[in-house]
């Protein structure tokens, strides 16, 4: 009997273990429907998966970004989509918001003062910058116009070092930023918490003051004269505190000395 052309010695072909036929990563397959195809990490799929779906088995089969919490470029991509579908939409209490010059790591906001506070008629911008290992390091925002408020400082807002996952979105801290705005108690430890506590008339005056001079909003009904009367009167208070509110001191007297004069 004849040896079959499949049996010869040129053609002969290497049978794969159970256990190649049996592993997706170094395996070959064809499938009947959906079409796959792997090699190494790269994942390759038919048009029957969706795109989400595409690049999150790409970022899954990465081992490398997935051990370090980095992110990989397929899901950075997923991400710059979702932000710019979340831009169509827009955001309540937002005028606009979105990247800085093409830079999809830097964003800037301009949020809109929440109605039935001193901050309604206001506006104020805020910028964020996102890391690389975002989501799992929350990214840095800080309030771009001045405001005196007793939840923000100028390094940004500390309390959202307490409330940040990785599961939240980037949208969540713009909607958190007008929250505090609404907050009618401090959340946190700062000297202006006991300015509130302490001179409750003198802490809305400063707020009102901030709110006209660099947000654009309503002129306050107070004079400049009461203003300062007031300022002097929080001098008297602790250290701290007349520390705290010196800067505005000089910035706003070397304002009002240049554009109306000192008030008399």
């Amino acid at each position: 009997v004849q040896p079959s052309k499949s049996m010869t010695a040129g053609s002969k072909r290497k049978r794969s273990s159970p256990r190649e036929r049996r592993c997706p990563l170094t395996a070959k397959r064809s499938r009947t429907g959906n079409q796959r195809s792997y090699e190494g990490n790269q994942f390759q799929a038919s048009s029957v998966f969706s795109v989400r779906e595409k690049k999150m088995m790409e970022y899954r089969l990465d081992v490398g970004p997935k051990a370090t919490g980095v992110l990989s470029r397929p899901e950075m991509k997923y991400r710059r989509k979702m932000y710019q579908r979340q831009a169509k939409v827009g955001i309540p209490g937002f005028g606009f918001f979105g990247p800085m010059d093409d830079d999809w790591m830097v964003w800037h906001a301009e949020m809109k003062g929440p109605e039935g506070t001193v901050y309604e008629g206001s506006r104020f911008r805020i910028a964020a910058r996102l890391s690389s290992r975002y989501p799992f390091v929350q990214p840095e925002v800080h309030f771009v116009t001045p405001i005196w408020n007793f939840n923000v400082t100028e390094k940004g807002v500390p309390v959202w070092k307490t409330y940040w996952s990785p599961i939240l979105s980037f949208t969540w801290i713009l909607g958190m930023a007008r929250e505090l705005l609404m907050e009618k108690a401090p959340l946190c430890h700062l000297d202006k918490d006991e300015i509130f506590r302490t001179k409750r008339d003198l802490y809305w005056h400063m707020t009102a003051y901030c709110c006209w001079r660099f947000a654009n909003g309503p002129k306050p009904s107070i004079t400049r004269q009461s203003l300062v009367a007031a300022l002097e009167q929080l001098l008297k208070c602790p250290c701290s505190v007349g520390t705290l509110v010196a800067e505005y001191v000089e910035i706003d007297e070397a304002r009002l000395l240049k554009q109306f004069g000192y008030p008399r």
